[in-house]
């Protein structure tokens, strides 16, 4: 699909080699051989794409999390993870300076009513 259908797609997630093979050796769907020549067709794919202009590197997010666990709210740690964080907002849509703006702003708030 991420072939033919590039332009349709506002943000790729990935996950790196030894995560994807792992995982799929774990759900019994193939051997560590076949899965990674699986994972190199997908990150020949991802690059190729780039190179090309098809699709931007900054839309390609590389992580060990769980589509799950990227959707739900509270589970990335935005602080430490700021990839995780620009991945969370471009997934729902979000502006992540404007987040960062407005939590600057609300600090700035709160600090100056506590006085």
């Amino acid at each position: 699909m991420l072939k033919k259908f590039a332009k349709d797609f506002n943000v790729i997630i990935n996950i790196d080699e030894k995560t994807f093979i792992d995982r799929n050796i774990k759900r019994k769907a193939n051997n560590r051989k076949n899965s990674k020549l699986w994972k190199e067709g997908i990150d020949n794919t991802i690059e190729s794409l780039i190179k090309e202009g098809e699709i931007n590197d900054y839309d390609v997010f590389t992580t060990d999390k769980y589509l799950e666990d990227i959707l739900l709210d509270g589970t990335l740690d935005y602080d430490s993870d700021f990839e995780s964080f620009n991945l969370y907002c471009k997934v729902r849509g979000l502006n992540p300076e404007e987040l960062i703006h407005e939590a600057v702003a609300e600090q700035q708030k709160q600090a100056r009513e506590n006085g």
